[in-house]
């Protein structure tokens, strides 16, 4: 399903993003979180960062630097480490959990640094929230130096389905009939099948990166966490007479349910990153 256009899209409206969805790092620990259950743990910092390869060493900017987990492990060494990202509150955090580097906050469609400024440019699963994703492609290219190096991390289209199922499911019990379509995930405008396109205009992709792997869990409040930590940008797709206390119930009892028939609730993992550079 084609996202509804930006204006009327909870995914890219700017005050939500910034006041609600993104106001603090709460949302992103109880996503977070879940992954303790993966059959296979992956450190995606570090192996994000990993396809920085030289340049990590170099002056380095995130766009949508969120809680400033990579800039943390980029730490004080080499050159200089610059954060920006639209939500006040994340922006405070990241300045105390890496000190040595530059945050502010600011649009990434509209970069406020010169051309060729930086070696490295980072993008962290924040592309699929801008309105114009292609202008903030542009934006990473034109801040990236000649030879120099953009990473931009996403989740393949099959990450976290059964997130959507459930609740559209749980909506079903709710509101039967309303259909699956309105539970479209914000990752799906830009994911690792169809992100090189957005891309292109800009940026070379010369790698897609892949973790792929499986969540277990084997008790109802995570899984109902993860899915509650999104309430700001799936709230108002509900069907007409559902709450959000209401639907998180609803989702409770089928994970109650998946698990006392199976032992766990099980979802997909499939995260990855477009390691690029700028087109001259």
């Amino acid at each position: 399903m084609t996202p509804p256009p930006p204006g009327t899209d909870p995914f890219v409206e700017r005050d939500r993003l910034r006041h609600q969805a993104y106001a603090d790092d709460k949302p992103l620990a109880a996503r977070a979180s879940i992954y303790q259950y993966a059959a296979e743990p992956i450190d995606l910092h570090d192996r994000v960062l990993a396809l920085l390869g030289e340049f990590a060493g170099g002056d380095v900017l995130d766009v949508g630097c969120g809680p400033g987990a990579y800039l943390a492990r980029l730490g004080a060494t080499g050159g200089r480490r610059v954060g920006l990202d639209l939500s006040e509150g994340m922006v405070a955090i990241a300045r105390s959990v890496a000190p040595a580097a530059s945050v502010l906050c600011g649009d990434a469609q509209e970069l406020p640094f010169p051309s060729a400024t930086f070696d490295a440019v980072m993008a962290p699963h924040m592309l699929y929230h801008l309105p114009d994703m292609g202008r903030g492609a542009a934006e990473m290219a034109r801040a990236l130096r000649p030879g120099g190096v953009a990473v931009v991390v996403t989740n393949g289209q099959a990450h976290q389905q059964e997130v959507a199922d459930l609740v559209a499911g749980a909506a079903d019990d709710l509101a039967p009939g309303t259909g699956r379509s309105r539970w479209v995930r914000f990752m799906e405008r830009f994911t690792l099948e169809d992100g090189a396109a957005v891309l292109a205009p800009s940026l070379e992709v010369d790698h897609v990166e892949h973790y792929q792997g499986r969540l277990a869990v084997p008790e109802p409040a995570p899984v109902v966490a993860y899915v509650d930590s999104t309430r700001s940008l799936w709230e108002p797709r509900l069907p007409a007479g559902v709450t959000w206390p209401a639907l998180m119930a609803a989702v409770e009892r089928r994970v109650d349910r998946a698990i006392a028939a199976d032992g766990t609730w099980r979802a997909t993992v499939h995260a990855g990153a477009f390691r690029c550079r700028r087109k001259t």
